[in-house]
């Protein structure tokens, strides 16, 4: 939990995890980082929010989901 406390303490990474998540769901999340390239100020969070999009695109892309 002390990662969480510190992740939603920093408003910027906050609003970059959105950004990143709904880029993510624009394009292909495998793009994201070449896209992203050496301005990725936050490549921790950008990793942490690939890895939630793959998930829920895992767990819509189920038969019989939706």
């Amino acid at each position: 939990m002390a990662n969480l406390a510190a992740f939603q303490a920093e408003p910027c990474a906050s609003t970059w995890y959105g950004f990143v998540v709904r880029l993510g769901l624009l394009v292909d999340a495998s793009d994201v980082p070449e896209l992203l390239g050496p301005l990725d100020p936050f490549p921790v969070v950008t990793s942490q929010a690939l890895a939630d999009v793959r998930l829920a695109r895992g767990v819509t892309a189920e038969p019989g989901a939706g």
